[in-house]
């Protein structure tokens, strides 16, 4: 008998098939992590367009370093762009969710964020547990988080409900204080625990990112966008 042909025999005796989902939960999130990406800076290129998208005039990527080293443990993208209404995290955190009008012929819209794959599978692929936090002038902070090991534990691929943040993590908020005084309305997206980011230091990412948003930005930094990268501009 051919190998692959008792492979699949042998898989069928120990995981009888009884979920018809078009998706295998226990082997798509894997997957997703590996594909579409090169590098943590296309990775972060999908953040930087949805801030832009949302009108930021200021976008910034911090980090949280390990205790004692250069090595990141968590990083973050911050804008003081227009935010997202109450109800619209867990269409942001889907992937292939999108608002967009021309989301039915996605090839005919114009700027960035045509698809909606960019934020939830750029996050993925870099990280194993991503929060999306979102505030409007005036209204509170609120939150979302998206962990693929919890989602792989419950065999299931629903989102948890959004929810008012209690408080935002020491790092970020202190980032956000010196970077963004006089913050109003905007949206962060927090990459808790990164473990496939291409370089594997701080001051490996800010040598290659820096030069190449230079490059991909140049319109949007030429009209006024800010961009702070890892605390250089």
């Amino acid at each position: 008998m051919q190998i692959e042909l008792q492979a699949q025999k042998d898989y069928l005796k120990k995981n009888p098939i009884t979920n018809k989902s078009f998706i295998d939960i226990r082997n798509y999130y894997e997957s997703e992590r590996r594909a579409s990406y090169r590098d943590t800076t296309e990775a972060l290129y999908e953040l930087i367009d949805n801030s832009i998208e949302a009108r930021a005039t200021k976008v910034a990527i911090v980090s949280k370093l390990k205790n004692g080293s250069d090595q990141p443990e968590a990083m973050a993208v911050i804008d003081n762009g227009e935010g997202m209404p109450e109800g619209f995290l867990i269409k942001a955190c889907q992937i292939a969710g999108t608002h967009r009008a021309s989301s039915n012929s996605p090839h005919l819209r114009k700027g960035y964020g045509r698809f909606g794959h960019g934020l939830p599978k750029a996050s993925i692929s870099q990280t194993r547990s991503f929060t999306v936090y979102t505030k409007q002038e005036d209204t509170d902070w609120r939150e979302l988080t998206v962990d693929i090991d919890e989602l792989i534990a419950s065999g299931s691929p629903d989102l948890p409900d959004e929810k008012i943040s209690k408080k935002l993590p020491d790092w970020i908020n202190a980032h956000l204080s010196e970077q963004f005084p006089d913050f109003k309305s905007g949206t962060i997206v927090s990459w808790n625990k990164v473990d496939r980011m291409t370089w594997k230091t701080e001051n490996g990412l800010k040598d290659n990112l820096n030069w190449k948003l230079s490059i991909s930005y140049w319109r949007d930094i030429k009209t006024g966008t800010k961009i702070n990268s890892l605390g250089g501009n």
